[in-house]
């Protein structure tokens, strides 16, 4: 015969009201950061990953 467990219902239904906190600490605010360092600093390993994207397939190609 099966029997609901009702822990897990209100767990489940408790854990539905709450906000989601659970990244707060991990990511860091943008808002408190220079935007123009930030948009340097995305530029730069945009084009340290194309460079070596590009010396990869020269090197590949044999070129």
């Amino acid at each position: 015969m099966y029997y609901m467990n009702t822990d897990r219902d209100n767990f489940h239904d408790w854990a539905r009201e709450k906000t989601d906190t659970s990244l707060d600490k991990v990511t860091p605010p943008y808002e408190e950061l220079d935007p123009e360092a930030v948009g340097w600093g995305r530029l730069i390993v945009f084009a340290l990953i194309g460079g070596i994207l590009v010396a990869a397939f020269k090197w590949f190609a044999g070129l």
